[in-house]
């Protein structure tokens, strides 16, 4: 809930630095692109609007960023795990099965 009412948020990370959001109220969708890294415990965002600074942390596979000292925001990860699984060693008692 914001003060505006409802809203649904969108976040993908990409592995080189860029990242998508989308935000959907009740009345309006904001879709912003830019850059991001993180750096000492805060995630910088780099975008058409300008530059924000939120501090995050991980904790139990949620990404919980600070927006402001009153407002923060929960986010999970949707469709896959958030480290992908090991990959099965083969070892020579499997070859010569």
């Amino acid at each position: 809930m914001t003060s505006l009412g409802p809203a649904w948020v969108r976040f993908s990370f990409q592995a080189d630095g860029q990242f998508t959001s989308r935000i959907q109220l009740a009345y309006a969708r904001i879709r912003e692109r830019g850059r991001y890294c993180a750096q000492d415990g805060v995630v910088v965002f780099d975008r058409g609007s300008g530059i924000t600074r939120w501090p995050y942390r991980v904790r139990d596979a949620r990404l919980e960023l600070a927006e402001a000292a009153d407002e923060s925001h929960t986010y999970t990860r949707r469709g896959r795990p958030l480290m992908p699984a090991p990959a099965r060693v083969q070892t020579a008692r499997d070859k010569a099965r």
